[in-house]
């Protein structure tokens, strides 16, 4: 090998399959052996370095794709390498951009040629940070080149660039085999399908009955008995219907609500294939999207399939009827409309939507009646937050502590003394709130504020250069025009409201005198309301109203954590919102005091 050498040179390998079959497997071992061979042959020592699952004796080893660029194995490499990744300041994340931080554990790395190494062009500047780094990389199937000697890399480049255009090649060969495959019939199964044996043989997916027994009692209970997910998950478990998991413990594992609604909206249960659905939008990134029902390819697929039905092939035997399975869409389309975007239930009792958590934030709901011994045993519905009866873990959802309340004690709260009593409290806050505002903005009169826009204006160009830097990026091709979309928009809203904060404080006195001109107003109307609620309080004369007519003016009833109940109203509401809609501006006003004090500590110092 032509690669100048030192008995001190240290040196591991990197080898890379792209699917864990047994052939390829037996790749991984070959090339382990070979490159353990070159390594002895050029007597540079092998650090011995083991990472379960990652690395022998200083072999890494990757099963993944080359279009990938960061992978478990060769990230663990780049950190041993003395490579650390960027993270992105603004998301947090890392990205596929490395610094060097520290030195290297060795110094060549050896790979059979370039395309086991990347298929993706980006490895260039990971190459490159590897060689200022002290380390090189070798294909030794590639005439033992290096990134060591200069006249090798545009070969080397050239050689990935190619690498990457066959992926693509090859890429779009597969999708086109995939969609003449779907326009003929061809069912594609990545795995198992519960309720079904797949017969590759004839490419036929065939009903595993065990199974399908507990797929036609989902649907049952959905479509038949009115159980929503939750509750088929807890009617599984209880005819003792479980997964096949294990906890530690050895306790059998119930069925999850993404589990059962995966299932429900699964279309191959009535014999109609899915064929088509997702699209992968880009290579390199593994991002997929979903195409709609009425997508030329799905719409396709669905046609081949029922010409080979009529024709005695069945590609998919049906589990549940198609009716049964369109039951099931339009139940779940009307909870959707039920719940909203936001999952907010709307409910049937008056209390619906009425009643928050002050733990978790989510709507209480009904959860059945039962008897009360202290309410002469009769039948009291109970209300319980959302979370509590509904969590997801698995989906960021944990189970809520706070209290469940009665129906009663939500009356007591609504009627009577203690609903005046909230009220007067409300508003006192209210106009507290209103007196704080006043005298921080009376504060900002004749206040000079040219350092705290000068600081606005360092913040505008230090985030203008960001997103600069963005495009820059961009252009290079470490982001896609989608990524590079999303990361942009945080920065321009945060110029927006920089720029909105500057134009705020480079008013002058006369609009900080209309704005306590306005606020002033808001607390005059408070007052008017207070006044109203005390008269109503001393008198002891509460107007007569039914529970519906009370909770026109209820905005919310916040639970706290020890169950008792807190009011607050629509009608103090909307000058609530006025007055917090005035918060922003007593931050702004707030802030400039603040960089002026700092201003006048820096003169002081000197």
């Amino acid at each position: 090998m032509n690669t100048p050498k030192t008995d001190k040179r240290r040196a591991v390998a990197y080898c890379r399959v792209s699917t864990d079959k047994e052939e390829q497997r037996t790749s991984i071992k070959n090339q382990r052996i070979e490159l353990k061979r070159i390594c002895e042959r050029e007597n540079w020592v092998m650090p011995i370095i083991n990472v379960k699952g990652l690395c022998d004796a200083g072999v890494y080893y990757d099963i993944e794709s080359g279009t990938k660029i960061i992978r478990p194995a060769l990230h663990r490499l780049l950190l041993d390498a003395g490579l650390t990744p960027i993270v992105d300041a603004d998301t947090g994340k890392e990205t596929s951009q490395y610094k060097i931080d520290r030195q290297p554990k060795f110094d060549l790395i050896v790979v059979k040629d370039a395309s086991r190494f990347s298929r993706n062009i980006n490895i260039n500047s990971i190459m490159q940070a590897l060689k200022d780094n002290g380390v090189y990389v070798i294909f030794p199937e590639m005439n033992n080149m290096t990134t060591e000697r200069n006249e090798d890399w545009s070969v080397i480049q050239q050689y990935i660039i190619f690498a990457e255009g066959e992926s693509r090649r090859k890429s779009k060969a597969v999708s086109f085999g995939y969609e003449a495959g779907l326009k003929q019939g061809k069912i594609y199964f990545g795995g198992k399908m519960f309720g079904y044996d797949y017969d590759k043989k004839n490419n036929r997916l065939i009903i595993n009955e065990e199974e399908a027994k507990v797929i036609r009692r989902v649907f049952a209970m959905y479509t038949e008995e009115g159980l929503g997910q939750h509750r088929i998950c807890n009617a599984l478990a209880n005819e003792g219907i479980y997964t096949k998991r294990r906890d530690k413990d050895g306790t059998p594992v119930k069925y999850g609500r993404s589990t059962i609604k995966r299932w429900l909206e699964n279309e191959k249960y009535c014999g109609i294939t899915t064929g088509g659905r997702y699209h992968k939008i880009d290579l390199f990134s593994g991002k997929r999207i979903e195409r709609d029902y009425d997508d030329r390819l799905r719409v396709e697929a669905r046609k081949a399939q029922q010409k080979l039905a009529e024709q005695g092939i069945i590609k998919i035997e049906p589990i549940i009827t198609v009716e049964q399975y369109e039951k099931a869409q339009q139940i779940t389309a009307r909870n959707a409309e039920m719940y909203k975007v936001s999952k907010e239930w709307k409910g049937t009792t008056d209390y619906a939507k009425k009643v928050v958590c002050g733990c978790c934030g989510a709507y209480y709901r009904a959860s059945g009646k039962r008897e009360y011994a202290k309410y002469d045993h009769q039948k009291i519905t109970r209300y319980v937050c959302r979370h509590r009866i509904t969590f997801d873990e698995a989906h960021g959802i944990p189970k809520c502590e706070n209290p469940a309340i009665l129906e009663p004690e939500l009356d007591k709260a609504l009627f009577g003394r203690s609903y005046w009593i909230h009220r007067r409290n409300n508003i006192e806050e209210l106009i507290s709130t209103g007196d704080f505002y006043i005298s921080v903005l009376k504060s900002a009169i004749n206040r000079d504020n040219a350092q705290a826009i000068k600081e606005i204006e360092e913040q505008i160009t230090t985030i203008s250069l960001k997103r600069e830097r963005l495009l820059d990026l961009y252009a290079d091709g470490i982001y896609s025009k989608d990524e590079l979309e999303k990361r942009t928009v945080a920065f321009t809203d945060q110029i927006s409201e920089l720029s909105a904060k500057k134009e705020q404080l480079s008013k002058g006195n006369e609009a900080i005198y209309k704005d306590i001109e306005q606020i002033n107003t808001m607390i005059q109307s408070a007052k008017e309301a207070q006044k109203e609620v005390e008269e109503i309080l001393s008198k002891k004369k509460y107007p007569k109203q039914t529970r519906k007519e009370l909770l026109r003016d209820v905005e919310q009833i916040t639970i706290d954590a020890h169950g008792k109940p807190h009011i607050t109203f629509k009608s103090l509401e909307n000058i609530k919102n006025m007055i917090a809609s005035m918060g922003i501006a007593i931050e702004n006003y707030a802030d400039a005091e603040e960089a002026g004090w700092e201003e006048e500590l820096s003169e002081a110092e000197k």
